[in-house]
């Protein structure tokens, strides 16, 4: 999108979202300004949710993938350079959706959606 962006984030470990969105603000507006760009870049605040089900990881990602399609910036949604929907775009989401259930190196408990 031109004035924002949507992105799915894991945080490894127990890095706090904010500490991993400060670091992400902070390298692409350091690249931005090195090629040229110049003024602000991020506002300070974001909007975050957690994703507690694999419906919602689904709707979440296809929520994204549809949103520049609504925006009218292409006609279908793998046409948007920028997303994991345009088949140049390398994305481990099928890997996200199948190891849902597997534990992750910080925690021992299986988490089971609610059906």
């Amino acid at each position: 999108m031109p004035d924002h962006f949507y992105a799915v984030l894991q945080p490894a470990g127990v890095l706090p979202i904010g500490k991993v969105l400060a670091f992400l603000k902070r390298v692409s507006a350091n690249s931005m300004r090195r090629h040229g760009y110049q003024g602000r870049v991020w506002e300070e605040r974001f909007y975050d949710r957690v994703i507690r089900s694999e419906e919602e990881l689904s709707n979440a990602v296809t929520y994204i993938h549809e949103n520049p399609v609504k925006a009218g910036l292409c006609d279908e949604n793998s046409q948007w350079s920028w997303s994991t929907a345009h088949p140049s775009v390398l994305s481990d989401l099928d890997l996200v959706t199948i190891r849902w259930n597997v534990p992750t190196a910080t925690s021992t408990a299986i988490w089971t959606p609610v059906v």
